[in-house]
C-alpha cells in the first residue's frame, strides 16, 4: 500500500519541509493515506537509516510537488500563452497610445509645418544668426 505514495495520482498538494498531511489529495482514499503519512510522518522523525526506499520517497513526494528531473522534463511549453499575452498586451498600448494621440492630445502647433520652419530659417539667414566664423567657414 505505500507504494501508492509513490505514483503522481496519490500524492497532491504538498507543505513543505513540515511533513503534514496534504490539504488535497486527488484520490476516493483520502482518510487512510492521510493516515499512512501521518504515520510515515512520526516514523520519520526517527533515524532515516531505518527507512526503506519506497518511505522516503513517499516523505518526499508529500513535501515536494515535483522532483528536478520532472522539473526539467520536456512537455508542454507556454510560448504560445506567452506569446498571446504578449501580443494582446501590446495591442492594448498600442491602441491606448492612438487613442490619446488623436482624442486628448492638443492639436499640434503651427510652428512645426513645414512652411513655417523654411521661414524661419530664411529669416535667420537674414539676420546672420548664429553665424559660423573661424578657419571651418567659407568666409
Amino acid at each position: 500500500m505505500l507504494s501508492r505514495f509513490v505514483l503522481r495520482s496519490t500524492v497532491g498538494r504538498h507543505l513543505a519541509r513540515n511533513f503534514q498531511s496534504s490539504s488535497y489529495i486527488a484520490n476516493a482514499e483520502a482518510p487512510a493515506i492521510s493516515q499512512q503519512l501521518s504515520a510515515l510522518e512520526e516514523k520519520s522523525k526517527g533515524p532515516w537509516n531505518e527507512l526503506s526506499g519506497d518511505e522516503k520517497i513517499a516523505i518526499y513526494r508529500q513535501s515536494f510537488k515535483q522532483t528536478v528531473a520532472e522539473q526539467r522534463k520536456p512537455g508542454e511549453s507556454k510560448w504560445q500563452q506567452v506569446f498571446l499575452g504578449t501580443s494582446i498586451l501590446t495591442l492594448i498600448a498600442a491602441g491606448i497610445f492612438m487613442f490619446v494621440k488623436t482624442k486628448i492630445s492638443p492639436p499640434v502647433p503651427r510652428t512645426v509645418n513645414k512652411e513655417w520652419k523654411e521661414a524661419q530659417r530664411q529669416k535667420m539667414l537674414s539676420q546672420r544668426t548664429n553665424p559660423i566664423e573661424g578657419m571651418s567657414s567659407n568666409k
